[in-house]
């Protein structure tokens, strides 16, 4: 075999192989962009759902003449609650016993078992 076949045969096998890693990598892209576009549908079903029930609260309240004041004011309560005035409502809050945090919808600490 010449030196050159030798050398041509490496090019090909070392070509083979990153052909597959690519093609590798790009599967997997493949399943993470699926994944993705699966969770945004459902962020998106849930935002839909949530709209719906704050427009139909919106319009209750509007019904029993609860005006835009007060719902302003009762807003800037409840979003005040965690010491900051930024719109949203506090990710996580201080656990009595172990000293962790724990997310604002979980009523029991997963660690220690103190109530929050």
């Amino acid at each position: 075999m010449e030196i050159f076949d030798i050398f041509q045969k490496f090019r090909i096998e070392s070509d083979s192989a990153r052909l597959r890693s690519v093609r590798s990598r790009t599967a997997s892209a493949h399943f993470k962009l699926e994944d993705a576009q699966s969770q945004i549908r459902v962020i998106s079903d849930i935002v839909d759902h949530l709209s719906l029930v704050c427009m139909a609260m919106c319009e209750l309240l509007a019904e029993i003449a609860f005006d835009g004041d007060m719902f302003e004011a009762k807003m800037t309560e409840t979003n005040l609650r965690d010491g900051r005035r930024d719109g949203k409502l506090s990710e996580d809050k201080p656990r009595s016993s172990c000293g962790r945090k724990m997310a604002a919808r979980h009523v029991v600490c997963i660690w220690c078992g103190t109530e929050s």
